[in-house]
């Protein structure tokens, strides 16, 4: 088993435990607003190897974004490229909620219908241009994906970590005034108790 890191933490994990004979590549740098032509290299590596057959299928195993407070891990068979995955791709990428929901959402009806089409210059020339391009947009989304999770997941603890703190300076507020009404009832007792033994001589 070859593994092939995203980020620097992934390569730190996997270079950890050399039983799994480490990483062959790792690839940095794909931040919030990366763009397609950065992902390419990713995709085009995996696909150059797959055509020179060293390695007979590959699988992307990350974080798919669901909403704000869920996020989870999956695992898809990228390589080789089939109907099915293809069609897990087109529904993973339409809107499963929200404005654009209606029109492009996973509820939308297919229709078959039996035409003979035809293609210039040929069907495998387009076969050839069109799947790495499909390989490629899918390859750009898994990355989209997993940016979008880890924010949604650093901005959950992060309003978990205020509202902890928040917790945290009402109890020590509390407790702060309740110290401060003792010391002004002890006061207040040692003033009394001098007054009323000031009235007593």
């Amino acid at each position: 088993m070859e593994i092939l890191t995203v980020g620097k933490k992934g390569k730190e994990y996997f270079n950890l435990r050399k039983k799994t004979g480490g990483v062959i590549k790792s690839f940095e740098g794909f931040g919030d607003f990366i763009s397609r032509e950065e992902t390419k290299i990713l995709a085009d590596f995996l696909l150059d190897g797959f055509l020179k057959e060293k390695w007979q299928e590959a699988f992307a195993i990350y974080t798919n974004f669901r909403t704000t407070l869920k996020q989870e891990v999956k695992i898809s068979c990228i390589l080789p490229l089939s109907a099915s995955g293809a069609r897990e791709t087109i529904l993973n990428i339409m809107p499963e909620h929200g404005r654009f929901f209606k029109q492009g959402g996973k509820d939308v009806k297919t229709e078959r219908f039996r035409y003979e089409y035809k293609f210039e210059p040929g069907a495998d020339e387009v076969l050839e241009k069109l799947l790495p391009l499909i390989f490629r947009i899918q390859t750009h989304h898994i990355i989209l994906e997993a940016n979008a999770s880890e924010h949604s997941a650093r901005m959950v603890a992060m309003k978990n970590a205020s509202e902890n703190a928040k917790d945290i300076l009402s109890e020590l507020s509390i407790e702060y005034n309740k110290t401060r009404q003792a010391g002004i009832t002890r006061e207040l007792v040692e003033i009394t108790a001098g007054v009323q033994a000031l009235e007593n001589e």
